[in-house]
């Protein structure tokens, strides 16, 4: 879909008619509807823009080059009708078949992932852990908690007075 989707009325096109046969097409796709070109120059270069021209073939070569000045990246949708049931014919179907264009609209395509993601097994947080494999390698990283109190070995020699810990003198902040 553009950023942008105009549908552009022709001077011989009447406004009552707007509202009338092309009133399914405007309610489904909410286009922008204007009959001046100018509009367009004044659109975000790097915007993409669709007008769909609503015309009579007599002035489609005109309006056609009015949009190719103001926005010569535009693409046009041309509507070249003769008569106005056949335009609200066309327009109608648009709207119930949603094409907008006159075309079918193409999904996005979903990417393929070029490595498969595997998620971590169990709850990530609450819920029931999973019941560990007993047969399973560990995988990831696994950190231990430090216990609280260090081995009776690691503890400073109480007999030693150089060796205690002591507070360190004075205030930690301020003066």
């Amino acid at each position: 879909m553009p950023d942008y989707h105009f549908l552009f009325l022709a001077p011989n096109v009447e406004a009552r008619w707007l509202f009338g046969a092309a009133r399914a097409y405007v309610e489904r796709f909410q286009p922008t509807v204007i009959s001046n070109a100018v509009l367009l120059g004044f659109l975000p270069e790097t915007a993409t823009v669709t007008v769909s021209l609503l015309t009579r073939r007599d002035a489609f070569r005109a309006l056609a080059v009015a949009i190719a000045r103001e926005r010569p990246t535009a693409y046009v949708d041309a509507l070249i009708y003769e008569a106005e049931t056949e335009a609200a014919l066309a327009l109608s179907r648009r709207a119930t078949e949603n094409q907008p264009f006159g075309v079918p609209l193409m999904p996005t395509p979903t990417p393929e992932p070029r490595f498969p993601i595997t998620p971590t097994p169990g709850a990530v947080i609450g819920g029931d852990p999973a019941p560990p494999d007993q047969n399973a390698n560990p995988s990831g990283f696994i950190t231990m908690t430090p216990s609280p109190t260090p081995p009776a070995d690691a503890l400073p020699d109480t007999n030693d007075d150089d060796d205690r810990l002591s507070p360190t003198p004075g205030a930690i902040t301020g003066g």
